[in-house]
Formats: C-alpha cells, sequence, structure tokens
C-alpha cells in the first residue's frame, strides 16, 4: 500500500512540474493566438529604413516570397468558397 500511495504522489507531481513546464514555454514561444495585441506589441516594427538597407536582390526575393503567399492565400479562398458553394447546392435545391 505505501509504494502505490508514493507511485500516485509521484505521478501527481510529474504532472504538475510538466503542466508548469507547458505553460512557462507557452508563454515565451506562443503557437496560438499571435495576432493579440499584447503577441503583437512584443514584435520588432518594420520601418522604411530597413527596406532601404535590404539589397536590390533581397527586395525582389522578399517581393516574390509576398506575392506567392498572396497568391496562395487567394487559391485557399476561392476553394473555400467553391467548397462551401457545393456544398450548399446539396442541400439547397
Amino acid at each position: 500500500m505505501p509504494v502505490l500511495v508514493w507511485l500516485v504522489l509521484a505521478v501527481l507531481l510529474i504532472a504538475a512540474v510538466g503542466g508548469w513546464g507547458a505553460v512557462w514555454w507557452e508563454k515565451r514561444h506562443p503557437s496560438a493566438f499571435t495576432r493579440q495585441p499584447e503577441y503583437l506589441a512584443g514584435l520588432p516594427e518594420p520601418s522604411w529604413a530597413d527596406w532601404q538597407r535590404m539589397s536590390t536582390a533581397e527586395q525582389a526575393a522578399y517581393d516574390g516570397a509576398v506575392l506567392e503567399i498572396a497568391a496562395d492565400a487567394e487559391d485557399a479562398g476561392r476553394l473555400a468558397v467553391e467548397a462551401l458553394l457545393k456544398r450548399n447546392t446539396l442541400y439547397r435545391p
């Protein structure tokens, strides 16, 4: 019986330490709610000077990446709308 009590206490202690560690890690490296004002306030503010310091090749690569992300977002939005329209026609003749 005493072994069972110690085992339960050990499991509870490990769970408590693991829970505290998970909360501590999540506060330092958030995986969700990254659009919250508290999170965005901690990010560095992009500036025009940073852009001007970039070489022309870096600016072109950045522009290309941004345009590719925008195109992917547009495609994803179009696919979502098409899926919703298809589902809507199935249920509403």
